[in-house]
């Protein structure tokens, strides 16, 4: 029988399982979802704080959906890395050599070596969506603040790996280990719950 040390250390043979992500699905779901917050993200923002019209739509779109989504992309992810790698680090038990960068044409970000608990994991997941995608859209919204409002809708959209990961994750249980792949859209889930459910 292995022990624990040896099933970390080799997390396929201890009966991992593989999770993979379509490349081409990813990059559909972004390319519409960016374009259906453009049109209809721009026609609920104009409905609200501007003169509601087909040239006020097409100002807006034209104006901060140009240049101010450049730099609401730039924004996200000098955000989104470092609080990406934060997490991973209170994540990993606030172990600095566990944590590698990575750039390849998947992606870019900070990875854990270390095998991390699910329940860790999904927060690692989720938190990022929350706070710079969810809240800002909000407060933007609410408050009339258009770059803020594209930042938030951004970094939404910048989070759709995430939420798809997340999403592919909910059936295995919260003991249960998160081992990061050879890019962004694949991982191994050792798992470490093996006691049956049914009494």
């Amino acid at each position: 029988m292995k022990t624990s040390k040896s099933i970390l250390n080799n997390p396929l043979s201890a009966g991992g399982i593989e999770v993979k992500l379509s490349l081409r699905k990813m990059t559909l779901r972004i390319f519409l979802l960016y374009v259906l917050f453009m049109l209809a993200g721009s026609a609920a923002y104009v409905y609200i704080w501007e003169d509601f019209s087909a040239y006020g739509l097409g100002y807006y779109i034209g104006e901060f959906w140009g240049a101010h989504a450049l730099a609401a992309i730039f924004f996200v992810f000098i955000f989104y890395i470092p609080l990406q790698a934060l997490l991973l680090i209170v994540a990993n038990g606030c172990r600095l050599k566990g944590l590698r960068w990575r750039c390849n044409w998947v992606g870019t970000g900070v990875y854990s070596r270390y095998p991390i608990a699910l329940k860790k994991f999904r927060v690692t997941l989720l938190l990022p969506v929350i706070l710079l995608g969810v809240l800002p859209t909000l407060h933007g919204f609410c408050g009339g603040h258009p770059f803020i409002y594209i930042f938030g809708l951004v970094g939404i959209v910048c989070s759709v790996g995430d939420c798809t990961l997340w999403y592919r994750l909910r059936p295995f249980h919260d003991d249960d280990l998160y081992q990061a792949g050879r890019n962004e859209l694949q991982c191994t889930i050792i798992q470490r719950n093996f006691a049956s459910d049914s009494f």
